[in-house]
């Protein structure tokens, strides 16, 4: 069974399954998000996918659990790295309850506890993420510089298989095309 709506690579995806909502309902349901400090994160089911706010008109069920930030001590986009580590996965699947479905709890992400360093070093670790991020699935920038790579790589060991040390002896083409021909 395929859900109605999903958190893939960041974003939430729509599809033909996903319940509408006409604008009076949004509006009586709907909770205002911002775009920079809003991180959704998956808890019933598929536990664990995690995704930004990007100004879509939504109203949140069960499934989902969200992190206003209202801190000037905590980056987003740092918190939305860290939920995707280990160590988040492993709280989260400690946390569980439920038999057929799991669920985690509110409480248990309340009183989940991260690492939290420096604003500044927040930045820096982002920027370091974002830029494997952009190589690891853009195919635009990815993609050719993992070609240009494989390419450094290729060119490397074959000149290192095909160096030989001076003991080899070395024979003309000519005198081999000969012998062959």
């Amino acid at each position: 069974m395929e859900p109605q709506n999903m958190m893939i690579m960041g974003n939430i995806v729509f599809n033909e399954k996903t319940k509408k909502l006409n604008n009076s309902m949004f509006k009586k349901h709907g909770i205002i998000f911002t775009i920079e400090n809003t991180v959704f994160l998956s808890i019933n089911g598929t536990i664990g996918s995690v995704s930004f706010y990007n100004n879509e008109k939504i109203v949140l069920g069960k499934s989902v659990a969200f992190f206003n930030i209202k801190s000037s001590e905590l980056y987003s986009k740092y918190l939305f790295y860290f939920l995707q580590t280990d160590f988040s996965k492993k709280y989260f699947e400690a946390q569980k309850t439920g038999s057929t479905i799991k669920n985690l709890g509110l409480k248990a992400l309340r009183l989940f506890e991260i690492p939290l360093p420096p604003y500044a070093e927040q930045a820096r670790i982002v920027a370091i993420l974002d830029k494997f991020d952009a190589l690891t699935n853009s195919i635009t920038e990815g993609l050719p510089r993992e070609i240009a790579l494989r390419q450094q790589q290729y060119e490397y060991y074959r000149d290192l298989l095909l160096s030989f040390p001076k003991a080899v002896a070395e024979t003309p083409l000519e005198s081999v095309e000969k012998q062959n021909g």
